[in-house]
Parts: C-alpha cells; structure tokens; sequence
C-alpha cells in the first residue's frame, strides 16, 4: 500500500502498487474487483473481493490503483480489520481483476448508475473510462449516504461536467453547498423513469440492490439492461 486517506465518514481510499503482478501488462476493466489475502483468527488465508475505484488509464503505471473501504470502529471482517490498521509499505496478496459488472462494448445511449456507499467505487471506475472514450451519451448518476460526510468523491462529482448527478440524503434536509444536485431521502425515492435503450448499474446495500432491481424488472427491464454488484 502506498498511501491512505479518510474520504468519507468510515470509509478510507487506498493506494495500492503490484510490486508483481500476473503479467507484464496487467491491467483491469472499469467496474472489475481484487481479491486480497488476509488471515483468519485461526491463522487460515482468507480472501475478500474489493471493486477498484480508478479508472484504468488514470495513473501513467497500470499495475497503480485505488480501493474504496468501508471501516468501523471494530471493522467489519477480517478483511477490514486488517486494512484499517494498515501500514503504508506494507503488503498484500492480491489477485484479479476480476468480474462482468463492466460496460457493455457498445455503449449505450444513456447509463444510470445508483449507488450507496462504497458501492460507489465501480461507478468511478466506469465515469473516468466514459470520460477518457469521449463518450456522447447521457451518464446519471443516484448515489446515497446518510448525511454529505457519508459520499466520498463528493466534491469530484459534484462538479463533474460529463454527468448528471442527484445526491440523496436519508437523515438531513440541509445540503450545504450541495443543495442544486440534492434530495432528502434514501435513493430508491428518487430512482429514474425506466427506458428500455439504457443500461443500468447498481452497487451497494445489498437490500437497496434488491429493491432497485424489482422496481425495474416489474417495469419490464431485464438481466440485459439491469446490473447488480452487493457490497454489503
């Protein structure tokens, strides 16, 4: 690992570097995860997968790139145990990238993208690659936190020309600077109109993953348009 940061309330942004990676050209897609080695209480090699949260042309070195953990104050498992307490230059077995939450190779005219939480780390991932194809469509963007402190990237995205964003906050009406791209409540209040020629992509609470997915496929959007990755 080569750097940390707090970027949101309980959520950390690290850095990693493969010092040696599968091949020599190792590199990953927009949306795909890692897979990290950790060890167990009973000293047995445990493994847990984390979407990658930069874009896969975004540092000059390929086998450079950025996870998104959700910590607590005890952590969440041994996975998150372990990083919150994390040196930098200190290592991890690591293996990947992994994963079909990707963009399709021909892109569509429009992309919804809804998020809660970390849940954000492969939409990132996808919104940089959008951005560095020059794509002409339309990319809307629902992400979802308790409070403005709950969203990282929120500064990013905010003033990110190449989407349209709405932030949804479930315990405050006062959105600060944030207020023009701003709505009280959870996201599935605020979820977009279903349209057929879209594609959709979901990731976070596995319960609001649920919820957002039967809302569209009740809609009559299938497999091919809906896409669902839980985090937790």
């Amino acid at each position: 690992m080569q750097s940390v940061e707090k970027v949101a309330d309980g959520t950390l942004l690290m850095h990693f570097i493969l010092t040696n990676p599968p091949t020599d050209n190792w590199n990953f897609i927009a949306g795909q995860f890692v897979n990290l080695q950790f060890m167990d209480e009973k000293n047995e090699e445990a493994w847990r997968s984390y979407s990658i949260a930069s874009g896969p042309n975004e540092y000059d070195n390929p086998a450079e790139f950025d996870l998104l953990v959700r910590v607590g104050a005890e952590g969440f498992g041994v996975g998150t145990k372990h990083l919150m307490h994390m040196k930098v230059g200190e290592s991890l077995p690591v293996r990947g990238a992994y994963g079909r939450f990707v963009l399709p190779k021909e892109l569509p005219k429009k992309i919804v993208m809804i998020a809660t939480g970390t849940g954000i780390a492969p939409m990132r991932s996808m919104i940089q690659t959008l951005k560095s194809q020059s794509y002409r469509g339309v990319v809307e963007l629902i992400y979802g936190g308790r409070t403005p402190s709950d969203i990282a990237y929120l500064d990013e995205l905010a003033t990110e020309s190449s989407i349209t964003k709405t932030f949804c906050f479930s315990r405050t009406k006062d959105f600060g600077e944030y207020s023009e791209h701003s709505k009280h409540g959870r996201v599935t209040a605020h979820l977009p109109a279903p349209y057929i020629e879209a594609r959709y992509y979901i990731c976070g609470n596995g319960a609001m993953c649920a919820e957002v997915r039967g809302h569209y496929y009740a809609a009559g959007l299938t497999r091919k348009e809906v896409h669902t990755e839980l985090f937790y």
